[in-house]
């Protein structure tokens, strides 16, 4: 947008020096309606006082300039003339530190060189001063005027962009610049925003950042939400106490841990840690609202996390395969640093009941989703949200009920 933007001031400068019968100079207003024009309003107003500012700072400096090189002996003398302009130079950037402008020294000294040094010696460099200015002051008012309005684009406001949180990191694992920028750029076209990370030591690592969603982030396959404009923790259902049992019976209770909610605080419960299990420990620290209680377990946790090999984990699972079934949650294995993570949760606690639970919420008609695939590349994937109309659903129950007494 900032490009045909760009396009448009300039066309409007071009159009405008039409009216004035080719007197300026519009290439000053072309330059500077290209300056001015920026990512958003606040930037492109910045800007443009700035240059304002200096334009005329330095216009009027450049006028008494010339008054001096026109009424003595300078205007003879090239090497006086160039001492005279050097000396200027530091007058023109001493005054704008006087009137706090330090800022705009830059443009002032631009517009003072221009108009004494490329057309000190013409025969009416005053003209030449004036337009210069006016045609600056042009190219500002264009610029705003543009980056102001309007223009007619397709704006999704009912479509959800999903973002895999591994999506927006750098090869540092720190979040990217340029996904920032994308980011920004799906929100200004009227998308929503939504992320989701599937390894938990990462979103501990991350959590103190800000992220521009509009809704709490997905942790760990859906097992639970967390809302960072709030501050608390989202999650589904929770582990019946006797599910819990039962599960530790199969799995060893070494590197086991429990996650449970309580006045929106987050416990973490673990016992018989071992090296690796206070490794895990030790990252999740950085999660916000977290409280670590060794030796228990807690009786309705909403997630069960287990730490051990892939073979290992995996043969566990195979063995809980009945149970899990029996009480209605799931394991998902997920890989961390050198080691796995079987995590065990409610069967609902998705990643697709969340994100449809945002789509209901707010009427998105699709969703987006970009994910990392295997050779670290990003991949897209779009889904359109099938919702039945009220009045199709409300005949629907309607039916239901009347063949229900019927019965």
């Amino acid at each position: 947008m900032r490009i045909i933007k760009s396009a448009l001031a300039v066309f409007l400068c071009l159009m405008l020096n039409l009216f004035r019968s080719g007197e300026g100079i519009v290439f000053y207003s072309c330059i500077a309606a290209v300056l001015c024009i920026q990512k958003d309003v606040s930037s492109s107003t910045t800007v443009a006082c700035n240059r304002l500012i200096g334009t005329l700072h330095g216009g009027l400096i450049g006028l008494l300039g010339l008054l001096v090189i026109q009424n003595t002996a300078i205007k003879e003398m090239e090497v006086l003339r160039y001492l005279f302009i050097s000396v200027m130079i530091v007058v023109v950037i001493y005054t704008t530190l006087l009137i706090k402008q330090g800022q705009v020294s830059y443009f002032a000294c631009v517009v003072f060189l221009s108009i004494c040094v490329s057309h000190g010696l013409d025969e009416n460099p005053f003209l030449f001063a004036w337009n210069r200015i006016l045609d600056t002051c042009i190219g500002i008012l264009v610029a705003l005027f543009v980056n102001r309005m309007a223009l007619p684009f397709h704006r999704a406001s009912k479509r959800l962009y999903l973002f895999d949180l591994e999506t927006l990191l750098d090869e540092n694992k720190q979040l990217d610049r340029y996904a920032l920028i994308k980011l920004k750029h799906f929100r200004e076209r009227g998308g929503a925003l939504a992320c989701y990370c599937n390894e938990l030591p990462r979103f501990a690592a991350l959590s103190h950042l800000h992220f521009p969603t509009a809704h709490p982030i997905i942790c760990l396959h859906g097992a639970f939400a967390y809302d960072q404009m709030q501050r608390r923790y989202l999650f589904g259902n929770r582990i019946a106490a006797c599910a819990v049992q039962e599960i530790l019976t199969v799995l060893d209770a070494a590197d086991c841990f429990t996650f449970s909610l309580k006045q929106d605080l987050l416990y973490v419960s673990y016992a018989f840690p071992s090296d690796a299990s206070a490794i895990y420990i030790k990252q999740l620290h950085h999660l916000p609202d977290v409280v670590f209680v060794e030796g228990e377990v807690r009786e309705a946790p909403f997630l069960l996390v287990k730490i051990g090999s892939k073979e290992e984990l995996e043969a566990a699972l195979v063995k809980l395969d009945a149970l899990l079934s029996k009480h209605h949650v799931r394991g998902v294995i997920e890989r961390w640093e050198d080691r796995y993570v079987l995590a065990i949760m409610d069967e609902k606690s998705t990643l697709n009941y969340y994100v449809h639970k945002y789509c209901e919420q707010m009427r998105y008609e699709e969703t987006i989703a970009f994910t990392m695939n295997g050779e670290g590349q990003i991949d897209a994937h779009r889904h359109y949200v099938r919702r039945e109309e009220p009045l199709r659903t409300y005949l629907r129950r309607l039916f239901h009920d009347v063949r229900r007494r019927k019965l």
